[in-house]
């Protein structure tokens, strides 16, 4: 589940909280079994150089949705693996996939949507995600294959 943490992180702002996000990985029973920044591993991603666009306090990262993948989907790419998670970083216009054991972004793209939403993957692959601004600054749903980067 994602959760969010209002706190001083001086790397950001020394002085005003940012809304800090977090992937949390519950037991069965709900319990805590770790808590995974967000902004940690796109930090350690190639994708950190968009982290400068970030603002400096309040809600910097906004991600809105996860998605546990629970069955790889054919025809995705090989970072679609069972037990990854896929998050949209709305205030990056990022979409990524995050190995939870290494903490790591294995897979992202942010050149076809803005202020995205709801990022899901179907069965055969394909991804559907709500660009929430993009196409003449109007709301729409895109299917795209996240093998070929192709906006169906």
């Amino acid at each position: 589940m994602l959760t969010r943490k209002a706190h001083v992180k001086e790397t950001y702002n020394a002085k005003v909280p940012i809304l800090e996000d977090f992937i949390n990985v519950l037991d069965k029973d709900g319990n805590e079994l770790e808590r995974i920044s967000i902004l940690d591993v796109t930090e350690n991603s190639d994708y950190a150089p968009l982290l400068p666009r970030l603002k400096r306090s309040g809600d910097i990262l906004h991600s809105n949705t996860i998605e546990l993948i629970e069955d790889e989907p054919s025809g995705a790419p090989p970072a679609f693996k069972k037990g990854r998670v896929l998050i949209p970083v709305r205030q990056l216009d990022l979409v990524c996939v995050v190995e939870l054991e290494t903490k790591s972004v294995v897979w992202a793209e942010t050149d076809f949507w803005m202020r995205q939403h709801q990022p899901t993957i179907l069965e055969d692959g394909m991804m559907l995600v709500l660009d929430n601004r993009g196409f003449k600054h109007k709301s729409s749903m895109i299917e795209f294959d996240p093998a070929t980067r192709e906006v169906l």
